[in-house]
C-alpha cells in the first residue's frame, strides 16, 4: 500500500516596524510552536521590514533563527521588499538565504545614542536641576543636564564598542562578505538590493515568489503549501469580552 505523502508547509512570519523586546519575544515563541502546527512545517519564510530598533532584541531574533535551523531542522529564508536598516538588518542576515527586491534598502549598520541638551532652555525658564549620584557616570543618560566630560568619554566608548559588536554580528551571519562590503557597512552606508547581492550581503534579487521558491528548493519540495503566521493581537479580546459581559450583568435591572 502506498501511503499519501504527508503535506508540508512553508510558514510565513513577519517582523515589521521597530525591533523591540516584545516583537523579538513574540517571534521566538511563535517559532517555537511550529512543531505543534498542522500541516507540518518544511521551511520558514521571514519577511523583514524595519528601520531599526534595539540591538539586543535583534540579537534575540538571531538566536531564534538559529534555533529554527539547528533544533527544528528547518531552513529559513528572509525576504526584504522595502527596508532592513540598522538593527532591522540583523534578522534578515541570519537566515540561510536572503532575497531582496532590487530597490530594497539595507545597511545603516552601527550604534547611536541621542541625548538632548536642554540646559540653556531650562535656565531661560528659571528651572534648575540637581542630581546626587553615587558616581560621575550614574546620571549620564539624563535629559535634564549636559554631559560631564568623563560621562561624554564613557558614552563615546560605549557607542564605539556597540558599533564594533554590530559588525561582529554581521560577519558572523555573513563570514564570506568581501572587503568592499565590510568597508561600506562599517561606514554606515545604505545599499539597494541589487548592490547588496553584488557585494555578497544578500543572495537573490526577487520578491515574494522568489523567496517561496528558495524555501521550496532548500526544503526539497516543489510546491509546498503556504501559511501566514499572524502576530498576536495587541487587544486581549477574551478578557475584554469577559469584562463586557460582567458589565452587562451589573447594569441589567
Amino acid at each position: 500500500m502506498i501511503w499519501p505523502r504527508r503535506p508540508s508547509c512553508i510558514y510565513v512570519f513577519s517582523i515589521a516596524g521597530p525591533i523591540t523586546e516584545a516583537s523579538a519575544l513574540e517571534f521566538a515563541l511563535r517559532l517555537r510552536e511550529l512543531p505543534t502546527r498542522k500541516p507540518a512545517a518544511c521551511a520558514v519564510l521571514l519577511r523583514v521590514s524595519s528601520n531599526g530598533g534595539g540591538a539586543g532584541s535583534a540579537e534575540a531574533i538571531i538566536e531564534a533563527v538559529n534555533l529554527c535551523r539547528e533544533e527544528l531542522g528547518l531552513p529559513i529564508v528572509a525576504l526584504v521588499m522595502e527596508t532592513a536598516l540598522s538593527a532591522g538588518l540583523l534578522p534578515a542576515l541570519a537566515a540561510d538565504r536572503l532575497v531582496v527586491t532590487p530597490s530594497a534598502t539595507l545597511g545603516g549598520a552601527g550604534a547611536i545614542v541621542r541625548l538632548l541638551s536642554p540646559s540653556a532652555l531650562l535656565s531661560k525658564l528659571g528651572v534648575g536641576y540637581t542630581a546626587y549620584a553615587s558616581n560621575a557616570l550614574k546620571d549620564m543618560f539624563s535629559h535634564c543636564a549636559d554631559l560631564a566630560p568623563e560621562a561624554e568619554q564613557a558614552l563615546h566608548e560605549l557607542v564605539r564598542e556597540n558599533g564594533r559588536q554590530f559588525m561582529v554580528a554581521i560577519l558572523a551571519c555573513r563570514p564570506a562578505l568581501g572587503a568592499e562590503g565590510r568597508e561600506r557597512l562599517a561606514a554606515g552606508q545604505v545599499l539597494n538590493g541589487a548592490e547588496a547581492v553584488a557585494l555578497g550581503l544578500a543572495d537573490v534579487v526577487g520578491g515574494f515568489y522568489a523567496a517561496v521558491a528558495e524555501c521550496g528548493r532548500l526544503a526539497g519540495h516543489g510546491a509546498p503549501l503556504l501559511r501566514f503566521v499572524e502576530p498576536a493581537s495587541a487587544v486581549p479580546w477574551p478578557l475584554l469580552d469577559g469584562l463586557l459581559r460582567l458589565g452587562k450583568r451589573w447594569l441589567s435591572p
